[in-house]
């Protein structure tokens, strides 16, 4: 079951050409992910650099006259690096303008799983579970603070990413 079958037909076609509210929490998500990613491939260039990690032969790079490998892996570490700390800026400026738009619901129930879900990662069985709700139940209360959020803030972010022709 989506959000998208309580919605009247025009907010429907809104969201399908924009951002929906799931898509634009979920950048919190997203975002971390790919800056552990980043983290992780700096790392291995880093191991390739010290001869601790693959080989550059095993990754298929190839090298410069200008650069050595060893050069070569420090430069891609490092380039990993700087990618992982501009998304963490980024993730660090998103994520406090979300927790600003989450503390402004009203209902204290939308705001508890809202909060727990997308700032401090749980799942809905863990939210259920900690609230002394079903699992099912859970699911609606979440279905319902996602409609509250999107009633207060949509027009914030329905534009932030087209879809449409």
């Amino acid at each position: 079951r989506t959000v998208f079958a309580r919605q009247s037909s025009w907010k429907v076609f809104y969201r399908r050409c924009g951002m929906t509210t799931r898509e634009y929490l979920s950048q919190l998500k997203n975002i971390d992910k790919r800056i552990r990613d980043k983290i992780e491939e700096a790392e291995r260039w880093y191991g390739i650099a010290t001869g601790t990690g693959y080989t550059l032969k095993e990754i298929n790079v190839q090298t410069s006259k200008k650069f050595d490998k060893m050069e070569n892996a420090i430069v891609m570490a490092i380039q990993y690096e700087e990618e992982s700390r501009e998304l963490s800026v980024y993730l660090t400026k998103l994520k406090h303008h979300i927790i600003q738009q989450i503390d402004g619901l009203t209902n204290e129930k939308y705001y508890n799983v809202l909060k727990d879900y997308y700032i401090r990662d749980m799942t809905i069985k863990d939210i259920a579970k900690k609230q002394n709700y079903s699992t099912k139940q859970m699911g609606r209360i979440f279905d319902s603070a996602l409609d509250s959020f999107e009633g207060m803030y949509y027009e914030n972010y329905k534009d932030l990413t087209k879809r449409c022709p």
